[in-house]
């Protein structure tokens, strides 16, 4: 089964580097992101349905997953959900929702754990480094 790569800018703010955004275009056919491999960015933002005039979720539910180990089939097998800093629940969204994550593992992938009907959803991520990078 295939997974959706993530599109990125890095050129954000000052444009040094330290601030990029990775970007999922989820659908019901293809329910998988690619995982990114980028804990040094430990800083980081999602939000759900970040294209509110073109997404719909269609009953899908968004959930951030990630692991230490990208599983050699990947993603027949994939990664636990991780949890929402703000209550440490599970990092799921039915509807626009922002949120950063607790745990900061090797890989990070959203995916629709419900993929719901015509879904078509827009998930960002912005990774910021704790310390700027050298221009």
């Amino acid at each position: 089964m295939p997974s959706i790569d993530p599109s990125y800018v890095n050129q954000i703010g000052r444009g040094d580097g330290s601030i990029i955004l990775a970007t999922w275009v989820l659908i019901t056919a293809t329910p998988f992101g690619t995982p990114i491999e980028w804990p040094e960015w430990a800083d980081i933002t999602f939000i759900v349905g970040d294209a509110p005039a073109t997404d719909v979720f269609g009953g899908a539910t968004v959930a951030v997953t990630g692991g230490n180990i990208l599983p050699a089939d990947y993603p027949t097998h994939s990664f636990p959900t991780l949890n929402n800093a703000a209550g440490g629940t599970a990092a799921t969204a039915t509807t626009q929702k922002a949120f950063t994550v607790i745990e900061n593992p090797r890989f990070i992938a959203p995916i629709l754990s419900v993929v719901g009907v015509a879904a078509s959803i827009t998930v960002t991520a912005l990774l910021r480094r704790a310390n700027n990078m050298r221009q």
